[in-house]
């Protein structure tokens, strides 16, 4: 059975009167994902930066890595993945500071509890 049309009596523009309504409501809902994702990609970018800081940490506790392997592990991180920023010496440097400045167990939950996305 074929839906029927509903009945909007366009407007002197020959817009449907509903028409800016339905434009205010996708635009919330496109700037609502974009939010979401934008949030999401923070969250993987700070476990990811975490989880490099706590493997070089393990290394250095391990393995006496010195400043000289991070310069290089830096060098060598940019050369394979060109286009990709956030690995200079001084980021991974940084990467290694986070790990050790918020490592406590506390802390860490914490701070994947404030990153969490809002439920819309």
């Amino acid at each position: 059975m074929a839906r029927k049309k509903k009945d909007v009596a366009p407007t002197p523009s020959g817009l449907p009167t509903d028409y800016v309504e339905f434009l205010e409501s996708l635009k919330s809902r496109v700037q609502q994902a974009q939010t979401k994702a934008m949030l999401s990609v923070n969250r993987e970018l700070i476990q990811l930066y975490w989880d490099i800081g706590r493997l070089i940490f393990e290394r250095q506790e391990v393995a006496g890595w010195g400043q000289s392997v991070l310069e290089r592990l830096a060098d060598d991180l940019q050369k394979a993945l060109p286009g990709v920023g956030g690995f200079s010496r001084s980021n991974v440097f940084r990467m290694r500071a986070f790990y050790v400045a918020y490592h406590s167990p506390d802390r860490v939950a914490q701070v994947v509890r404030q990153t969490k996305a809002p439920a819309w």
